[in-house]
């Protein structure tokens, strides 16, 4: 037996020598693993695809007859005595659910004398569109397009809404209001205020008339305390209405903690809901609101919102249409930029608008629930679309990040449903 270590290994006729029997092995080894590294990424891209999209797929029926109950938009019928309908929006980054704005607007306006629109945007730059639709203001269109913070609407659709509504207010005496709801940026409210000329204090307002205010400087603490102390009975409702906007703002961020998502948003929706029963309270007709279907929906399991205190202090006197996709391009801010990202709700009931001819319809619950099916459809839980003004890359690949298992009934009276929404174009 030869002592030479590179010799060859005992017993093999094939002459290989230790290193290079070795080296086959592993080469065997490593093709085994390759091969068992490739069937498990393929089997792990399969489950994700298979979980991504399940739901999508069990969601892509016909339900027979669905047709006796799904209308037009043209088709709504309200109640009686109802004071506030509201719209909601599954986005703010899809074109319909703007459209859709102006569409039931229309209708309510032609059917139920409805005069007063009120929108998720601040009170003040409401109280400068409100100039403008009733040929008031000294704005153009597009300055006034761009003293509304909100960048979701700056887009072709509302500046339409906006246009019709003047041109409506030529033909018939100013009829139709603006008026919006929310009351994150208060500076906007302050100057609207100085504009106007109304014997209040330029000097103490000035502080607080900025985009960027500090709470802890002296004089902002002084000037809202000013704002506080003032005299409003003897200004007309509409200016009353923005003082009270303006003290709310104020006290919500002096309270609000914003780490606390529950108490924030509640609160921010309680001054919300506070702002439409006043503006309701000086409206003589039923008033329509539009904002995310979150806000206006009966009920979220979120926090309590808006549209669960609206419900709360009006019974059947206020009226809630939801809104659906099934597929959405979702217009949405993204590193400092808007991109477009596609989502599907995989919710059956959006899913039946690609049977329709326009690829939308309305569905009235009262009427559907003769329909057992429906009806059992509608008291149960199923997928919706919830996409808030915000993207992350989570969002792509994780539907339950984009969709809520809901019951339709415990939160609208209605739904419009679209098949498929496209995305806003920001001007």
């Amino acid at each position: 037996m030869s002592g030479n270590f590179g010799g060859t290994f005992a017993g093999r006729k094939s002459g290989l020598t230790i290193i290079q029997y070795i080296g086959e092995i592993m080469k065997k080894l490593f093709k085994v693993l390759f091969k068992a590294w490739l069937v498990l990424v393929v089997v792990i891209i399969a489950f994700l695809f298979v979980y991504v999209h399940k739901d999508e797929w069990a969601s892509k029926k016909k339900i027979d007859g669905i047709e006796a109950y799904a209308t037009s938009v043209s088709e709504l019928k309200l109640p009686d005595d109802v004071k506030v309908i509201s719209l909601g929006e599954a986005t703010h980054g899809n074109k319909e659910f703007q459209l859709l704005k102006q569409i039931v607007f229309e209708k309510l306006i032609e059917k139920y004398d409805v005069k007063t629109f009120v929108l998720e945007m601040d009170m003040g730059e409401g109280a400068y569109v409100n100039d403008y639709i009733k040929n008031e203001s000294d704005y153009t269109i597009d300055e006034i397009m761009s003293l509304i913070s909100f960048e979701i609407y700056h887009t072709e659709e509302i500046k339409n809404m906006i246009e019709m509504m003047r041109d409506y207010n030529s033909d018939h005496n100013n009829e139709l209001s603006f008026y919006g709801f929310d009351l994150q940026n208060p500076n906007m409210a302050v100057s609207y205020l100085i504009e106007q000329d109304i014997g209040l204090d330029e000097t103490m307002l000035q502080p607080i008339a900025q985009n960027d205010i500090s709470l802890s400087d002296e004089d902002v603490q002084e000037s809202i305390a000013y704002i506080k102390d003032i005299d409003d009975a003897k200004l007309e409702e509409n200016y009353q209405l923005l003082i009270q906007n303006i003290i709310n703002a104020f006290e919500f961020y002096e309270t609000a903690d914003m780490n606390d998502y529950v108490a924030t948003n509640t609160l921010r929706d309680s001054y919300m809901a506070d702002s439409v029963l006043a503006i309701a309270e000086v409206s003589e007709t039923p008033i329509m609101i539009s904002g995310h279907n979150g806000h206006i929906a009966k009920s979220n399991v979120m926090y309590t919102s808006m549209g669960c205190m609206l419900n709360d202090a009006l019974g059947d006197g206020y009226y809630a249409i939801g809104t659906d996709y099934f597929y959405s391009d979702c217009n949405l801010p993204s590193g400092g930029e808007r991109v477009t990202h596609k989502f599907c709700s995989a919710d059956i009931l959006a899913y039946q608008a690609k049977y329709m001819e326009s690829g939308e319809y309305l569905l009235d619950f009262e009427l559907a629930a003769e329909n057992e099916d429906l009806k059992e459809l509608l008291n149960s839980y199923k997928n919706a679309g919830d996409i808030g003004e915000n993207y992350s890359f989570i969002m792509s690949i994780l539907p339950s990040s984009t969709r809520k298992k809901q019951v339709f009934t415990n939160l609208y009276d209605a739904m419009i449903f679209e098949y498929e929404a496209m995305p806003i174009e920001i001007q």
